[in-house]
């Protein structure tokens, strides 16, 4: 009997602490392909762009720990417990050709935040950034393939777009 009594009691004295040990704060996960070009720093420096943009709905967010060699990105409170609003993580796997990332987020008691349309808003926005970055160096690899002369004979407009 005291034992359960101990046992009920440590469980009400944690109380929502425990909650996250126990995976009961609500999390989305998903994963995007990095284009070959991109640098692993750039990768997940568009990914912290992309998610404090989407989850500063619950107060300021920031870059709470980076680690480039790791290939890992936190925004928020992604390692503590117990807060409310949103966090996310980040981490380049498959030798830098994927990236994963999962969202967690919890109001007040833990009442469920939707991390997965937030997942799904930070996969969308990641496609487009990704998709422009391939579109600008695709775009400057064949300007500076053009011959010198073409760039000289160009009309002054194009010109000072090109030079």
């Amino acid at each position: 009997m005291r034992r359960t009594l101990a046992i009920i009691m440590c469980m009400f004295l944690s109380g929502c602490a425990a909650m996250e040990y126990l995976w009961l704060v609500p999390r989305n996960s998903m994963h995007i392909e990095i284009p070959s070009h991109i640098l692993k720093a750039e990768a997940l420096n568009l990914f912290g762009e992309v998610a404090i943009k989407r989850l500063t709905a619950w107060g300021e967010r920031s870059v709470t720990y980076l680690n480039e060699d790791e290939g890992v990105i936190e925004i928020g409170y992604w390692r503590k417990t117990n807060i409310a609003g949103y966090a996310a993580r980040s981490e380049i796997k498959d030798n830098g050709g994927k990236l994963y990332f999962s969202v967690k987020g919890a109001g007040p008691y833990y009442s469920e935040l939707p991390v997965e349309q937030a997942s799904k808003d930070i996969h969308s926005e990641l496609s487009k950034r990704f998709s422009a970055v391939l579109l600008d160096h695709d775009l400057s690899n064949s300007l500076t393939s053009l011959p010198s002369d073409a760039v000289a004979n160009a009309p002054a407009p194009l010109k000072a777009a090109l030079c």
